[in-house]
């Protein structure tokens, strides 16, 4: 799979990395990415329902002071700064009963959203971006709180395999890094949505050692359909 860089501006563009080291499956191809061109002075919104994506990917920020979030998203070779995050919408279809779902292992080219963090690499590095390893070391964490809005229609729910050894508590989900490579680190939950609508999912990152500050928030919107 591939991790793509972005400059700060309104179209993210396709430079792209290889990610090594990670056993994954690899799609060829570009699916067709719809936009939805809002009013004139604002941004158009990228509409994404397939691939594999990042949906909160931890760097350290330019000044080396903070961490601070993007989207990457690998499927289609855009990385999304925090400043550009909220001009996408992704769109859940897949069922499981009465609830809307993203999986946490990936059948085809369906919705698969995690997290993960940069290590030697950086996706949004054209935006001063670092890798973690700039400021922490193997075995260090980034604990990501994921609020979801009052608003929302319905619940969300994060479940993240043992196997990820990502450790929750509440709303709270703390990945360990590992060593000298690519990603710091990268797991999948499962997501389920109780209702059809739409959902804002609030999402900031700290480090519990206390190296390197807290990001800013992120907010991501789905919409179930």
């Amino acid at each position: 799979m591939t991790i793509s860089k972005t400059f700060e501006s309104a179209t993210p563009s396709k430079q792209k990395f290889f990610r090594t080291g990670l056993a994954s499956t690899v799609f060829a191809g570009i699916a067709a990415l719809s936009l939805a061109v809002g009013a004139p002075a604002q941004a158009a919104t990228a509409v994404i329902s397939e691939g594999h994506i990042d949906i909160a990917r931890a760097s350290i920020s330019a000044n080396g002071k903070n961490l601070v979030l993007g989207t990457n998203d690998e499927f289609h070779g855009n990385y999304y700064t925090a400043a550009q995050v909220g001009d996408v919408e992704f769109d859940v279809s897949k069922k499981e009963g009465g609830n809307w779902i993203i999986p946490a292992t990936q059948t085809g080219n369906e919705l698969f959203t995690g997290f993960a963090g940069s290590g030697n690499e950086a996706p949004g590095e054209a935006s001063g971006e670092q890798g973690l390893y700039n400021k922490l070391s193997a075995g260090d964490h980034v604990k990501f709180t994921v609020v979801p809005a009052a608003g929302n229609p319905g619940t969300v729910r994060l479940d993240f395999p043992a196997s990820t050894g990502v450790v929750t508590s509440g709303n709270s989900y703390t990945a360990a890094l590992k060593a000298n490579e690519d990603e710091a680190f990268h797991a999948h939950p499962k997501w389920t949505f109780s209702a059809k609508g739409t959902y804002l999912v609030t999402i900031s990152a700290s480090n519990p050692e206390n190296k390197v500050g807290a990001s800013s928030p992120i907010t991501v919107k789905f919409v179930t359909k």
